[in-house]
């Protein structure tokens, strides 16, 4: 895993800590969208970053 992946992969699980922590609905792929619609040159990253976090999620 490259570290712009590592990066994202710790900023989706942040938002997800935050929103489970202020008790708010969390969704990952929106997640995932809002890193995409702000780091647009990132996308392939972010997406490999999604599947990351998404599996570790899954087991």
């Amino acid at each position: 895993m490259t570290k712009e992946i590592i990066n994202f992969v710790e900023k989706i699980q942040g938002q997800l800590m935050f929103d489970l922590a202020e008790g708010n609905e969390s969704n990952l792929e929106m997640i995932a969208n809002n890193l995409i619609a702000r780091h647009k040159n990132d996308t392939r990253n972010i997406c490999q970053a999604y599947e990351v976090v998404k599996h570790s999620l899954i087991g």
